[in-house]
């Protein structure tokens, strides 16, 4: 940062140095002194797209996402066909909830670079976010055949093909994932609870212990290991995951409805009833969702 400091002193005009020392501070993930130097590159230069951008990208990792779309506008009012400003645009207006112009930006991004892995990518994403995972397979298996080692592409069409009920190859692709990321707590636990699921208890401990050893403040493995101790008959341990679990995210239906289940087996009815009713609260439809997977009260 010095040396941008004493060339800025020497050139206090130049856009492109405000602009450069920006992406600099985003790379140590200071956003806010990033944007000061973007705003400073478009005062000095107004048309400045790449700042424009970078902007952009800066407001959206703040979650500042009103405010990025505004700046891809631009960049997207100058040049319709900018690839990266699509689906950045389009990533902005699913955080909002905005899946149907997220997608819309996804395809304009894809029809301007039909290489664009990413693109395909967070389609699939939103295709499975919109419950369409026929199309969010498609997307997401050409995402992977553009970029074969995308780890978060083949975790994403697991979870499609999960959603779909075709858990041999929601498998398949977690074992790939797990294999390009093997320090990913998240391909771990996914892992665990599709796993569980298909009454493979032993190997699904497995994966939950192993993601727990890699993130040990990850909610939804403790839940999952929970999930996986309650079908093995052990209410005690299943119990310390849950409430390790709501202790991380107090708002999870699925672990206050596992948490439930253990006090009832562990006798303590009035506990069960406070936690299932919690449980019903946040997700009036827990029970019906959890029967699925072999939990009832």
């Amino acid at each position: 940062m010095a040396d941008y400091g004493e060339a800025l002193r020497l050139d206090p005009s130049n856009a492109l140095l405000f602009n450069n020392r920006g992406v600099a501070y985003q790379a140590s993930n200071n956003q806010m002194k990033a944007i000061a130097d973007y705003n400073e590159a478009l005062r000095l230069k107004p048309d400045f797209a790449q700042a424009l951008f970078n902007r952009g990208t800066a407001n959206q990792a703040l979650q500042n996402y009103k405010a990025a779309i505004a700046d891809y506008d631009q960049v997207i009012a100058s040049d319709p066909h900018n690839a990266p400003a699509l689906t950045n645009r389009g990533n902005a207006y699913l955080a909002l909830g905005q899946a149907d112009k997220a997608v819309a930006d996804y395809d304009a991004a894809i029809a301007a670079d039909p290489k664009m892995s990413i693109a395909f990518f967070d389609r699939g994403f939103a295709h499975r976010r919109k419950n369409e995972t026929g199309d969010a397979i498609t997307d997401l298996s050409k995402a992977v055949e553009l970029d074969p080692d995308l780890a978060s592409g083949y975790y994403q069409r697991a979870l499609a093909y999960r959603q779909a009920g075709d858990i041999p190859h929601a498998l398949a692709d977690l074992d790939t994932a797990i294999d390009k990321d093997k320090e990913n707590a998240w391909y771990r636990s996914a892992r665990c609870w599709t796993r569980a699921t298909n009454n493979k208890l032993d190997e699904a401990l497995d994966d939950c212990n192993e993601a727990l050893r890699l993130n040990p403040s990850l909610a939804p493995a403790w839940q999952n290991r929970g999930f996986v101790r309650l079908r093995q008959e052990n209410a005690g341990l299943a119990l310390d995951d849950y409430n390790q679990a709501l202790a991380l995210a107090p708002d999870s239906a699925e672990a206050l409805y596992g948490r439930g289940l253990c006090k009832r087996a562990l006798g303590d009815e009035a506990g069960a009833r406070g936690d299932l009713r919690a449980a019903t609260a946040v997700r009036p439809d827990i029970a019906t969702e959890m029967s699925k997977i072999g939990l009832g009260p």
